[in-house]
Parts: structure tokens; C-alpha cells; sequence
């Protein structure tokens, strides 16, 4: 874990429905932004067996 990272699964729940695209940020690292925080927000309830999850979420 890295000094930043999100443990949180709430508070990352709460960034992820209030993230925006910053200026200047490229589709790229938005989505990878939006992927990350979706990933801590659920984290332990994706079922990997979910094809669609596995797009959604990565």
C-alpha cells in the first residue's frame, strides 16, 4: 500500500460518485482513475466469475 492509496471501501464510493474529469486529463488516465476507485469501492463483493464485472471493474 502506498501513502494515498484508498482502504476505505465507503469513502472510495464516495469519490467515485463525485469524480469528474480534471482539465488537461487525457480519456486514459480518466478511466484509469474511475477503474481504481471502483475497484476500492467494491472491493471483496466483485464476483470474478461476472464477465461484465471483470469489463466494468477490470
Amino acid at each position: 500500500m502506498r501513502y494515498g492509496d484508498i482502504t476505505d471501501p465507503q469513502y472510495a464510493l464516495k469519490l467515485l460518485r463525485n469524480v469528474k474529469q480534471r482539465a488537461g486529463e487525457n480519456v486514459a488516465n480518466y478511466g484509469e482513475r474511475l477503474l481504481m476507485l471502483a475497484r476500492n469501492a467494491c472491493e471483496g463483493e466483485l464476483d470474478e466469475r461476472d464477465p461484465m464485472q471483470r469489463i466494468l471493474v477490470g
